[in-house]
C-alpha cells in the first residue's frame, strides 16, 4: 500500500485532489470500503497535512484512497512516545 501525504484542496462526491509538499497535485476517489465516507471529505478542505493510504486503480488515472488520517489525529509511534520520567519516593 502506498502512502501520500499533502493538504486537500478540491472535492466533488467521492474524488478529491491532494497537493503534496512538493507541489505534486494528486486525483484520488475513495474506496468503497474505507472506514472514512465520502461525506466528510468537504470537512478536510483546509483542515491541515493528511495522510492518504492509497493503491492503483486499472484503467483509472486517479488512484483508489483506502484510508485518510489527519495528521494532527495521528497516533504517535512508541518508538517516538516521550518516556514517562519516575521520581524516586525517598523515606
Amino acid at each position: 500500500m502506498a502512502i501520500a501525504i499533502g493538504h486537500i484542496v478540491l472535492v466533488q462526491e467521492s474524488r478529491f485532489r491532494l497537493v503534496t509538499s512538493e507541489g505534486r497535485a494528486m486525483l484520488f476517489l475513495m474506496s468503497r470500503s474505507a472506514p472514512f465516507g465520502p461525506q466528510g471529505l468537504p470537512s478536510l478542505i483546509g483542515a491541515g497535512q493528511v495522510l492518504v493510504e492509497h493503491k492503483a486503480a486499472e484503467g483509472l488515472v486517479a488512484r483508489i484512497a483506502t484510508r485518510i488520517v489527519l495528521m494532527s489525529q495521528r497516533p504517535e509511534p512508541a518508538s517516538r512516545a516521550k518516556p514517562a520520567i519516575l521520581k524516586e519516593e525517598r523515606p
